[in-house]
């Protein structure tokens, strides 16, 4: 997912961006630098700020790591809104990304596929939480919070 501090408008089409990224912290090992996003349909590049309701995400993200990072892993934690209770807990994808050594050039990393749901029940206000972690840190290497409806 993006990595972005703007703002936007609601949209009134099937293209969805990020209306905040709430927070965004890091430890100083790890540094996201890119999120690359195309439609697997079409090739097409997509903004990494925006979610295509019935797309098929491939996305690829280039980071670097100033310390070593032993079994980095992206958790992902999927909130969505619900009228009078507010946000609650609606799923988690977890990505093992593997060990890296700090160096020049960027790594990257091909997330699996994500396919964005396009049912009446899938719409609404949502919020993620997006935590890098590795096994050799007590903490989290960078945690990232956004919205999108």
């Amino acid at each position: 997912m993006p990595v972005l501090n703007r703002a936007y408008s609601p949209p009134s089409s099937s293209h969805l961006p990020l209306l905040a990224a709430a927070a965004s912290s890091s430890s100083g090992a790890f540094d996201l630098v890119e999120s690359i996003v195309v439609s697997e349909a079409t090739g097409e590049q997509l903004s990494d700020t925006t979610v295509t309701r019935g797309v098929t995400r491939v996305e690829t993200l280039k980071f670097r790591a100033h310390a070593p990072l032993v079994d980095l892993q992206r958790r992902t934690l999927n909130y969505k809104q619900f009228p009078v209770v507010g946000f609650r807990y609606v799923g988690a994808d977890n990505v093992k990304m593997g060990t890296y050594q700090p160096q020049e050039a960027p790594h990257t990393f091909d997330m699996p596929k994500a396919k964005i749901p396009n049912t009446f029940l899938a719409k609404g206000n949502y919020r993620i939480e997006i935590t890098y972690s590795a096994q050799n840190h007590t903490v989290p290497v960078c945690v990232m919070n956004h919205e999108f409806t």
